[in-house]
């Protein structure tokens, strides 16, 4: 298997405002899991931020990106709870956790003709 060599997640609302961009705030981050929950542990995150993301938790879309060294081999992934995402923040270590029960995948390219 194949191993991203960047991978990225973006904290939107779902009118696009950007929250959290992990790459430009330099929090490392993991995804784990699958069959219906997916959690997201974000490292380095700024008590502000968090607290935030905690006022907007019924509203979050989360985007996850990983980078396989050219724009073309880019894989995306669309995060999201049919309900409300789990949410947990410890301020002693800046841990964000995050549990959806969505994740489906997309591509921005147009397949369609004219």
């Amino acid at each position: 298997m194949t191993v991203p060599t960047n991978t990225i997640l973006l904290v939107k609302t779902v009118t696009g405002r950007l929250l959290l961009d992990t790459d430009k705030a330099g929090c490392p981050f993991r995804l784990e899991g699958g069959d219906g929950a997916w959690t997201l542990t974000v490292q380095g995150v700024a008590p502000g931020t968090a607290a935030e993301i905690r006022s907007l938790v019924s509203e979050l879309n989360l985007f996850y990106f990983e980078d396989y060294g050219s724009a073309a081999s880019r894989r995306k992934w669309w995060l999201y709870d049919s309900a409300c995402p789990q949410h947990q923040y410890d301020e002693s270590s800046l841990a964000l956790t995050l549990q959806v029960d969505r994740r489906i995948g997309y591509s921005n390219e147009h397949t369609g003709t004219s």
